[in-house]
Parts: C-alpha cells; sequence; structure tokens
C-alpha cells in the first residue's frame, strides 16, 4: 500500500476549513505512509512533528482555486521528500507500541458498531489473521495501538488473492518525531516557493504552515482514540495495511488507500456504491462496496492521479456525500 492519502486529503480538507489562525501540518486524517512493518503509524507516518508552531506567513491566506491547491500540494509533496532525504530520522517516529497491539477480547464501542455493520456480523475461522502475524498475543503489525479487539477482526473481501480485513483497535497513537523536523519542514517549503509568482507562494506557505501546525496541536492532545485498521494479505504470504482513523473521521471521509493501480478503501454502513472521479481527465469508475470495503482495479489511477474524488452512493442510487481532497 502506497499509504491512506485518505487521511492526509481528509486532513487536508479539514484545515482549510478550521484549522487555527497559527502554522502548521498532519495526518489523522488522510496520507499516510504505510508498510507491513508499520502498519498501524500508517496513517499519522509521513508528517513530521514539532513542538512549537512557525509564526504564519505574512498576508492573509489567498483564497485558491483547485489548481492552485494541486500546485501547492505539490510543493508540499517535494518539501517532504527533500527534507527526509536531508534528515532520514523525520522519515519515521518511534512507533507508540514497538511490540504490538495486545489482542484484547474486549468490545468496539456503540459507535464504532455503528458506523462499521460488518464487525456486527458473527465471527467466523476465515475472520483470523494469518498466523504468523501474532506473537504472544500480540499483533505484531499494529504498533500504533495498544490493542485490538481480536473477537471483531473481520476479514470483508477477497479479491484476486488478496484478503482485505477491518481491524477495530484501542489506544491509537500517532508516532513521536525529532522536534527538529517541524522546523526543517517549513524551512524547506519556504525554499521549494521561492521561485513561485508571489500569490502561488502566499497560499503553498499559508496552506503548509496551517498544515503544520494542525499536526503539532493533534500532537500535543493526543491521548489516544479508537481506530480502524486495514490491512491486505496476499494468499502467498505478505502484504501491508494501514489507518488508525476514528470512527468519526471514518462516517465523514471513508479510508482510501492504493496498491499501484487497486484502489481500495473502508466506507462507513449505509455506502453501497462509491464512484471515484478524476475531473480533470473527465474519468469515473463505479464499484460496490461490500462489508464495508471497496476493491476496484484502475489503470493509471495511482502515483499524481491519486486520490481521486469520492462519490458515496446508498443501495437507491441517491448521493450520500462527496469527499474531496486538494
Amino acid at each position: 500500500m502506497t499509504g491512506f492519502q485518505e487521511l492526509e486529503g481528509q486532513l487536508f480538507a479539514a484545515i482549510e476549513r478550521k484549522a487555527p489562525r497559527r502554522a502548521s501540518r498532519v495526518s489523522g486524517l488522510l496520507l499516510a505512509a504505510s508498510s507491513v512493518v508499520v502498519l498501524a503509524v500508517a496513517a499519522f507516518a509521513v508528517v513530521a512533528l514539532g513542538r512549537h508552531g512557525p509564526p504564519s506567513p505574512p498576508g492573509q491566506p489567498a483564497a485558491a482555486g483547485a489548481s492552485q491547491r494541486r500546485r501547492a500540494r505539490a510543493y508540499l509533496d517535494a518539501t517532504i521528500e527533500t527534507m527526509l532525504k536531508r534528515d532520514p530520522a523525520c522519515r519515521l517516529g518511534a512507533p507508540p507500541n514497538p511490540a504490538g497491539a495486545t489482542l484484547s477480547d474486549g468490545s468496539p464501542s456503540a459507535t464504532m458498531l455503528s458506523v462499521l455493520g460488518v464487525l456486527r456480523r458473527p465471527a467466523t475461522a476465515a475472520d483470523g489473521l494469518p498466523g504468523s502475524l501474532t506473537r504472544a498475543r500480540r499483533f505484531i503489525l499494529t504498533r500504533g495501538a495498544t490493542s485490538v479487539y481480536v473477537r471483531y477482526i473481520r476479514r470483508a473481501r477477497v479479491v484476486d488473492g488478496v484478503s482485505y480485513y477491518v481491524i477495530p483497535a484501542a489506544g491509537v497513537r500517532r508516532p513521536a518525531f525529532p522536534g527538529r523536523c517541524f522546523g526543517e519542514e517549513m524551512q524547506t517549503l519556504r525554499r521549494e516557493v521561492s521561485r513561485a509568482p508571489a500569490q502561488m507562494r502566499l497560499i503553498t506557505l499559508n496552506l503548509g504552515a496551517r498544515r503544520f501546525s494542525v499536526e503539532q496541536a493533534l500532537g500535543a492532545r493526543e491521548r489516544g482514540h479508537e481506530g480502524v485498521f486495514e490491512l491486505e494479505w496476499q494468499s502467498t504470504g505478505g502484504g501491508g495495511g494501514g489507518g488508525g482513523i476514528s470512527p468519526s473521521m471514518l462516517a465523514r471521509h471513508g479510508m482510501l488507500g492504493s496498491d499501484g493501480d487497486v484502489l481500495h478503501g473502508i466506507e462507513p454502513s449505509g455506502v453501497a456504491r462509491v464512484t471515484l472521479e478524476w475531473p480533470a481527465q473527465g474519468r469515473r469508475v463505479t464499484t460496490a462496496v461490500v462489508n464495508n470495503v471497496f476493491v476496484v482495479r484502475v489503470p493509471g489511477a495511482g502515483g499524481g492521479n491519486f486520490p481521486p474524488v469520492m462519490v458515496w452512493r446508498a443501495a437507491n442510487g441517491r448521493v450520500i456525500r462527496v469527499v474531496t481532497t486538494p
């Protein structure tokens, strides 16, 4: 999985609506780097957190159109890559729970159960985690949570030999990053946009600064929360995953990830079909949501074409929500 951009994207959109007026960035909402060894921190891994927010860029935030937001995001992505090459220690912080999450026999909250209907169906033998992923009553991949509700893990789909598991967890936290990373990120962003047109520079600096500060604020008050993870496991062994977003965030934004041309995600109950749209290309694909999970192969959908706009539809075709990311 290349990452849960849904986390960063959702966060990104939320930042533009209600971010603090000081500067900063994060991802309990959408782009997260995830891999087999960092499943639990996927939703939070790409961003570097610092102790203090930087001063806001001068001037008022300029109104940005869709094309300008895309350019601003490109600057931010380039900033992250440049900064991480210079300081690899900022790539991933230490996971909150290095040994992995304990396997709890407890139950998720009523809120989580209401958002994810797949968790309410009776468990079957097929829902058990692959044996290689558990050790001493721990799920060794989920290192960003204190425990997972083992009786509520569900294998929601099997598509092309890949099993998609929905994993409810408790005590989800983002990893710790060296305090210097935040400052480095903002300094790098200023260099990246130094030759951009004045308006584009102002839009990017304000967006990046607000994004960084939101991350920092979230990290400062992090106490651990319930979260939902997804695991993709191949029949031949091996896989990856990510997530960790709260049930309330899932209900508003869902989760979206990609493995090359395969797009997949977890959606709240009530969403029967998802239409993925690429407006600039005039392209759209509609697929069914089964057990709260959708999986669809869309050639060329990864890379620079990710993430698409998501349109949630009820069983009768009614549009429930349009989820966009900058």
